[in-house]
């Protein structure tokens, strides 16, 4: 009877540790969708691949400075060649979010690409990140970066 008791209770243990390892990886997967569904781009530094329109496709050089850069959770920082646009960001939904003030230099004059990114950052942008790949939206323009 000793033995049948013991083997009883281990079976107990064994069923009580898998519903603990179900239990963890169901919320760790969980989690996984959460961080997923960010209001916010996530904090780090992007290169600006290209610009997409209606009328134009803009590639920019990987020899020059296109960048895109959220060193907290409400500032952005966009580097074009040599000058830099700036601004609190301002979730407002779901993957949307706007600039405010905003402060841009002008260190030297733009070039047509630089002037028209940083007139795609004066309203509301819509953004996706699927791997290593950024897309922002706004006004029918795609810009790409990664």
């Amino acid at each position: 009877m000793k033995y049948w008791h013991q083997l009883y209770f281990s079976k107990l243990r064994l069923v009580g540790l898998l519903l603990i390892l179900v239990t963890v990886i169901f919320s760790c997967n969980q989690q996984d969708k959460i961080i997923k569904t960010e209001t916010t781009l996530p904090i780090g530094k992007w290169n600006i691949i290209q610009m997409n329109s209606a009328d134009t496709t803009i590639v920019f050089d990987s020899t020059r400075n296109y960048t895109l850069e959220q060193p907290s959770n409400n500032k952005l920082i966009i580097r074009a060649e040599d000058n830099r646009l700036a601004g609190d960001m301002i979730p407002l939904n779901q993957g949307n979010f706007t600039l405010e003030n905003i402060t841009i230099t002008d260190v030297c004059c733009n070039s047509e690409a630089a002037t028209l990114l940083f007139k795609f950052f004066q309203g509301e942008i819509g953004f996706q990140q699927q791997a290593d790949k950024l897309t922002l939206t706004a006004n029918a323009v795609v810009i790409t970066l990664k």
